[in-house]
């Protein structure tokens, strides 16, 4: 059998994982995929508390584990002897942990100083929230999500947040930072301090808030009401089980009506003007139609007439069954390995599709460490102020889920240049997302289908470093704008098609937003609570439809996009690194469907003894009594008590003798077992304070404790004092807006500055562009007037 000599993005480099929770063993997992030796730190004292989750098995594969005590002279000897040697180092100590431990950047870099520094907390380093617990739901609840999805369910208090995003976008973020320090070491020899945070990862996931509470005109009242969106809608088949609708353009909406039968509709005045307008009443009406209509065939026989007329609709799916959808099987997003302990097993499969780095998943290490001593720092060399200065992409998507990651990469100074339709990305029609898509970047408006707009393109494909869209396959073909033609323009170009489902495959053709990723990876009905969707054999009336209909609606909100974006971004950055250390263009792949399975990884992965994921209560609490939320005197609190030691210090610190010695809670078994119960009894507690005394008394000892219904993201950005200090959030001008604030970078580099620019309009930078590849005025006047490019004035 040939073996494949071809290199890995992190072919040769040591990292050293001190990490623990998701974020930082998805990062790593992610480099030992892609050839890193990765030495992983299984602290003595001091266990995970994830590791009892069925992911944690499939976040650790792929490294080597030692045993460390960490509070032993020697064991802390061997950590420190490691991170001289490592290329990466990432940690997720609390804030000051590091440095007491000679851990830290500035005391390693001394001896190695190409050590490049991840550190990953919940709320940063720095500020009155540094000390607070690093948990999923503390960051969530503190920073308003949790409040975000009160109203988005329509209640007036928090609700809980399934899907562990912040960690998620954490995992993206770090490697994100890593990459592009990275690349400035390949340029320079010298490594740097890369910091982000739980709380700065919530970043990309506030797609319309910040802006709606800064522009009157453009808030909105909270929730969804009393129907879902119209091209949203979630639909149960005569055998009872539920499909997910997504066409949010118009012609997509109609060609769904014109598959189920609803054609006609568009005759009647009442419904002609949907998705875009339709009364309240008449939505509903159409709701019940639409309901009444699919409740009429079972699942597979709509779901043949929907891929045979291409028809943006899915099934949902609860837990791991994601696995088994035939395009995630086709793209290889599911890859059998024999576990040493589990046995055999299924899990993900690479994140991105390299064609000339590709990834190597194994359960065992397959990369050695090499032990060697780092020399004396290099000869001084200019540091880059922005960690991706001089690197130039070419950005040809719409929506959010792709164009959102080319915003990362502007953040950190890399020139975007957006190409757009003449009339532009249609999320310029809903401001805060097109404001968001476009901050940094450089518009030019094109029309592709011509011959003079292919060459518009094809000129600036011969400057570019990296090429992205998201159009569906056949299309790039189509335009003349696909790998192997502008291959030819730029042999070196790093190309990424960011698709819903993928290339090819039995689902490729299938237009797909955000709610088809979200059913499809089981996020929505494990954030709709349990019974949410119903038994497929329960006997339900058109009120119980409507009503699973709308909690499901309610529960697919936004993230699967930003999931995606964050993959996007990530994806770029390896293709670029890859590049700059081996030489290489390539063509890549990412998927909605993959990237939200990477988010919903603890529990995407199969093996035999594997347990079932705890679900959500019917009241949107929680997880169970010591992951939950409670009310008190007054407001809202979210605990999160994950061990025995925290277990202890809470009753301590409540006060509560009897809760420590009563034995139904003596053990995290016998929690387990009268969980009931044991919420029971820490509502009464907490109902004795406000919410803001538990806070105060709570967080600052460590205890995963604070108030949960203060604010929400946005607001807690605008009218926190620190946010500006932190950088969190910066302050811009908008051509047509005017001032505002707009969201900092999800990542800090400590020897490379940002780049926090202002959106722009469509096709704001056509004249400037054209003259830079050689169009001269007159031609640009002529393009424009013949239709072929457009911009201001």
């Amino acid at each position: 059998m040939t073996t494949d000599t071809r290199p890995t993005v992190f072919q040769g480099l040591n990292v050293l994982d001190l990490s623990r929770g998701f974020a930082g063993a998805l990062a790593t997992m992610v480099m030992a995929d892609n050839g890193a030796a990765v030495v992983r730190v299984e602290q003595a004292g001091a266990p995970d508390p994830l590791a009892a989750l069925p992911g944690y098995h499939q976040w650790h594969r792929g490294k080597e584990s030692v045993d460390l005590d960490l509070r032993d002279a020697g064991g802390l000897a061997r950590a420190v002897g490691l991170a001289r040697e490592a290329d990466v180092l990432v940690e997720a100590f609390p804030p000051g942990t590091a440095q007491r431990l000679g851990l830290d950047y500035e005391t390693v870099s001394a001896e190695n100083p190409g050590l490049v520094h991840c550190s990953i907390t919940g709320f940063g380093d720095r500020g009155r929230y540094a000390g607070y617990k690093d948990h999923e739901g503390v960051v969530a609840a503190a920073a308003g999500r949790m409040r975000e999805f009160g109203r988005m369910f329509g209640v007036d208090r928090p609700v809980f947040s399934s899907v562990r995003v912040a960690s998620f976008g954490a995992s993206q973020t770090a490697l994100q930072g890593i990459a592009a320090a990275l690349i400035v070491r390949h340029r320079t020899g010298r490594g740097q301090r890369v910091s982000t945070s739980l709380l700065r990862s919530l970043i990309p996931y506030d797609m319309g808030g910040w802006l709606a509470l800064q522009v009157e005109e453009m808030r909105t009242p909270g929730g969804m009401g009393a129907t879902p969106m119209l091209g949203y809608m979630p639909v149960r088949t005569k055998d009872g089980r539920w499909v997910q609708f997504a066409n949010w353009a118009p012609h997509l909406f109609w060609n769904e009506l014109d598959a189920v039968g609803l054609g006609h509709l568009k005759e009647d005045p009442r419904f002609a003007k949907m998705p875009n307008e339709a009364a309240e009443g008449d939505k509903a009406a159409f709701w019940e139609m639409l309901l009444g209509q699919v409740g009429r065939k079972d699942y597979d026989e709509w779901m043949r007439i929907f891929l045979e007329r291409s028809v943006g609709a899915d099934g949902f799916r609860q837990g791991d069954e994601g696995m088994d959808h035939p395009q995630a099987r086709h793209n290889g997003h599911v890859v059998a390995l024999r576990h040493p302990v589990l046995g055999e097993t299924e899990q993900l499969g690479p994140l991105v599709r390299f064609s000339e780095t590709p990834s190597r998943i194994a359960v065992e290490p397959s990369a050695e460490w090499n032990a060697r001593r780092n020399g004396a720092a290099p000869a001084a060399r200019t540091m880059p102020e922005h960690a991706l200065s001089g690197f130039t992409v070419l950005e040809m998507a719409v929506q959010y889920a792709a164009p959102f990651g080319p915003s990362l990469l502007a953040d950190m100074g890399a020139r975007i240049i957006k190409i757009e339709p003449l009339d532009g990305d249609a999320m310029r029609l809903i401001p805060p997302i097109g404001v968001k898509t476009t901050q940094g970047k450089e518009s030019i408006a094109v029309d592709l289908k011509s011959p003079e707009g292919r060459e518009i393109v094809r000129r600036l494909a011969e400057r570019a470093d990296l090429v992205m869209h998201n159009y569906r396959p056949g299309v790039p073909e189509r335009l003349g704008i696909d790998y192997e033609t502008l291959r030819k323009a730029n042999p070196g170009i790093v190309y990424l098609y960011a698709g819903a489902y993928g290339s090819d495959g039995p689902y490729s053709h299938m237009p797909a937003y955000h709610p088809i990723a979200g059913a499809i990876a089981g996020g929505v009905s494990h954030q709709a609570g349990a019974g949410v969707p119903p038994p497929a054999d329960a006997d339900l009336s058109m009120e119980e439809t409507k009503a699973a209909s709308l909690r499901l609606a309610k529960a697919n909100e936004g993230n699967p996009d930003t999931n995606s974006a964050m993959v996007v971004g990530t994806a770029m950055l390896l293709g670029l690194l890859a590049k700059v250390r081996h030489g290489v263009g390539q063509q890549m792949l990412t998927t909605m469907l993959c990237a939200n399975g990477y988010a919903l990884s603890e529990q995407w992965i199969r093996y035999e003894s594997k347990t079932a994921r705890r679900e959500l209560d019917p009241d949107l609490l929680g997880l169970d009594a010591l992951q939950r939320l409670y009310e008190t005197a007054e407001g809202w609190v979210f605990l999160a008590c994950l061990d025995q030691e925290e277990w202890e210090a809470l009753c301590a610190a409540l006060g509560e003798p009897a809760l420590a010695a009563d034995q139904r809670f003596a053990s995290p078994e016998a929690r387990a077992e009268h969980d009931e119960a044991l919420a029971a009894a820490l509502a009464a507690v907490f109902r004795r304070r406000t919410a803001d005394e538990w806070e105060a008394d709570l967080a600052p000892r460590g205890i995963g404790c604070v108030r949960a219904d203060r604010h929400t993201f946005a607001e807690f950005l605008d009218g926190d004092p620190q946010s500006r200090a932190l950088g969190l959030i910066a302050d811009v001008v908008h051509p047509v807006l005017g001032p505002h604030w707009r969201h900092g970078a999800t990542v800090e580099l400590s020897e490379s500055q940002p780049v926090l620019g202002e959106a722009n309009v469509n096709g704001q930078h056509t004249r400037a562009i054209l003259a830079e590849i050689g169009y001269t005025e007159a031609e640009t006047a002529l393009l424009k007037e013949r239709g072929i490019v457009n911009y201001p004035g």
